[in-house]
């Protein structure tokens, strides 16, 4: 076997691997919470001993991220400040839609395994996974520039993250479109955005 044919041998071995590391892990997570998933087990549902979990991952933390990662990433390609600033609608329906890919789940499935993640966690990385691909796509911002855009980022990412979840786990009697558009007003226009559209049924008198 030539040195190039072994390492795309060692390459596919290693995707194999993950795959069966993750799928393990969501199909513990729909089982017990998130606290209690111990390497041994999630090494024992994956068919691999725990050395081999440390050579791809630190921690369950780490296996957690990315996760995300790997499930959010074709959502979130492309996504860029000047999307925040010069056309906020498309931002937000973006980093929806890549919300809801982060696992490829049936809502039923999505809201059982989201009831045993800690959702600050779930927050903390989809936020930060999502400023990364902006700030890649802005590599000239200053850091004066970026301590004031990682407030704003924060606001907005934070605020559409936590939409999403209420429209998981509480029965809103709205769609999923019909709670992206609701906020993409929201962000693009305000609140006087919503009223001037009167897309909120309250009493505009």
């Amino acid at each position: 076997m030539t040195a190039n044919n072994s390492t795309k041998h060692i390459d596919r071995r290693i995707v194999r691997t993950r795959r069966a590391i993750h799928a393990a892990f969501i199909e513990l997570l729909t089982d017990c919470e998130y606290d209690k998933i111990t390497i041994t087990a999630l090494a024992k549902r994956a068919d691999i001993d725990r050395k081999t979990f440390y050579t791809h991952y630190s921690s369950i933390d780490n296996l957690f991220e990315d996760v995300i990662r790997q499930y959010t990433a074709r959502g979130l390609e492309g996504l860029s400040l000047n999307d925040l600033l010069n056309d906020p609608s498309h931002f937000t329906k973006k980093y929806f839609y890549a919300l809801q890919s982060t696992l490829p789940l049936s809502k039923e499935q999505r809201v059982k395994m989201l009831g045993h993640i800690p959702m600050h966690k779930f927050m903390q990385y989809g936020t930060s996974i999502a400023r990364e691909r902006i700030y890649d796509s802005n590599q000239n911002l200053s850091p004066e520039a970026k301590r004031y855009i990682d407030v704003v980022l924060e606001f907005y990412l934070g605020g559409i993250f936590h939409a999403y979840a209420l429209w998981l786990f509480r029965d809103t009697g709205l769609t999923l479109d019909e709670v992206i558009e609701l906020v993409s007003i929201n962000v693009a226009e305000g609140l006087t955005g919503l009223m001037e559209q009167r897309v909120l049924p309250l009493d505009y008198s």
